[in-house]
């Protein structure tokens, strides 16, 4: 993933040369990718002029999807990756997008496992597959099995943040004090300026926290009541 600094540079690097060749598909391929690290509605936007120049690939309609589900439109991000899918059946990335797109809609659940499924078919060894289907086990509450398969996305790449992210997730819901900091130190230190994990670990850490007092006030109460 890009950072902040970088994914501005290359932006502005691609804008320059675009401007000389307005219909390069490369370049805007790029360009879109770029923005959807700062900017989801201009790499929407990126994204559309590359499936117009296009039509018959995938990559803007696959990059569209990402950007507009970034930006809460579940439903036309599930009509991108749709016509990605349809343009480039064979390509796993297309069917695991797809898969995290119906996973935010929970009346298509089935269909998102069904994707996940075809994604981990066409690529069972790859981290993005295993992240897809787990994240639409996680979303329909399956959480053994959402925990397996980010175990499996690190396995084939220990690198994934979002696979380290959601299984701190799990944790934190399930209370696993020890898996849930792992994961958190593992997260951190792949990205430390991961705000979100920072959030999350400050909540469990406080949470934690109160557990423990309640523990200690409780154990005081109980041998104050055996001293006397």
């Amino acid at each position: 993933m890009l950072d902040l600094g970088r994914a501005q540079a290359a932006i502005e690097l691609v804008e320059h040369a675009l401007a000389h060749e307005p219909d390069d598909p490369e370049l805007l391929d790029v360009l879109a990718c770029a923005q959807i690290e700062v900017d989801p509605r201009r790499a929407q936007v990126s994204a559309a002029r590359l499936a117009g120049v296009d039509p018959g690939g995938h990559r803007g309609y696959l990059l569209g999807s990402i950007a507009v589900l970034q930006l809460g439109y579940v439903q036309e991000a599930i009509r991108l990756a749709q016509t990605a899918a349809l343009n480039a059946p064979s390509h796993a990335p297309c069917h695991a997008h797809l898969a995290q797109a119906l996973a935010r809609d929970a009346r298509q659940l089935d269909r998102g496992r069904a994707s996940a499924r075809t994604a981990l078919e066409l690529a069972p060894n790859s981290a993005l597959s295993h992240v897809a289907a787990g994240n639409v086990e996680l979303h329909a509450g399956r959480r053994p099995a959402a925990r397996r398969h980010y175990r499996r996305a690190l396995e084939l790449d220990p690198t994934n943040t979002t696979a380290q992210m959601n299984l701190a997730v799990i944790g934190g819901v399930e209370r696993d004090v020890g898996g849930t900091l792992q994961s958190l130190q593992a997260l951190l230190a792949l990205e430390p300026n991961e705000a979100g994990a920072r959030d999350l670990f400050d909540h469990f850490f406080q949470n934690a926290v109160i557990d423990l007092l309640w523990v200690v006030t409780f154990a005081a109460l109980i041998l104050s009541g055996i001293l006397h």
